[in-house]
């Protein structure tokens, strides 16, 4: 307990921003703090604070070490990762210019196939804009649909309902999306499923580029029982042609092609975001 005290009562943690502050009196009252190893007494920098303070702020070097030492306690690391990303959804709007502990706290609950990660991801993308983006940059184009997935525990329902929702962005109808097609492509959603809640999307769905954006995704998952309504859907006019054409949907429809990065799920962290994060 004595440990619990200390954190609390720190104004800052080596330096570091208010932000981090909150984070850390918050894990005071979390099984972390708890099951701290008693023999490491008042020194924190011995604990696995240390390492999750590591991952905190954007520093000059990538936190290889940090994360390697979290890796290896990935049962104790958890709880603090899921308290860091229950703070940063808490106070999205008055983060630092250099805090990236969210980044790397869910990263790693992806690496760990950890399922609160689901819930988490599922969040942040029902941020109203700008915030999805400026908490996640470029990564949120490249690897956050991996992220979901790699999460994923058998609940497609988050992810549908984002997807119908009048409340979130575009952008982040289309990382849903495209989690789905991971999902489906690795087996671990069933495709009659997607395809029946496609059907019943497809009848009400009005946003041209979001129906390029499904036609796509239909085409490289050669989804044949919705070759039909979105034929239908290019001959009304529905659809962006300039996004996704009906040439290339067919192109793609009657071929072999499949996309890799559609398959591929979080097994590397540090190859994801060394020099991204």
């Amino acid at each position: 307990m004595a440990e619990c005290v200390c954190l609390e009562n720190r104004k800052t943690f080596n330096g570091s921003r208010g932000f981090e502050s909150l984070l850390f009196r918050n894990f005071t009252s979390s099984s972390a703090t708890l099951n701290l190893n008693l023999d490491l007494g008042l020194n924190l920098m011995t604990s696995i604070e240390k390492y999750v303070h590591q991952i905190l702020r954007f520093e000059d070097n990538f936190p290889e070490e940090a994360l390697m030492h979290l890796i290896d306690r990935e049962e104790e690391a958890k709880p603090y990762l899921r308290d860091i990303l229950a703070n940063t959804f808490a106070n999205y709007k008055e983060l630092p210019e250099e805090y990236v502990g969210h980044i790397f706290a869910l990263y790693l609950l992806a690496f760990f196939r950890d399922e609160q990660g689901y819930s988490f991801a599922i969040k942040f993308l029902e941020l109203p804009e700008p915030y999805p983006r400026a908490l996640f940059h470029d990564l949120l184009t490249q690897s956050y649909p991996a992220v979901i997935a790699s999460c994923y525990h058998g609940n497609p329902e988050p992810l549908y309902t984002l997807i119908q929702s009048d409340r979130v962005s575009y952008l982040s109808k289309v990382i849903a999306l495209v989690a789905i097609s991971i999902l489906v492509n690795r087996k671990t959603l069933s495709r009659s499923d997607f395809a029946k809640f496609l059907t019943q999307f497809l009848e009400h769905e009005k946003d041209p580029a979001l129906l390029a954006v499904i036609a796509q995704e239909v085409s490289d998952m050669h989804l044949n029982e919705l070759y039909d309504p979105i034929k239908a859907l290019y001959a009304a006019g529905a659809i962006d042609e300039k996004q996704y054409s009906l040439k290339l949907f067919e192109t793609v429809m009657a071929s072999d092609y499949t996309n890799p990065r559609k398959f591929f799920l979080i097994d590397d962290i540090f190859e994801e975001l060394n020099g991204r994060a």
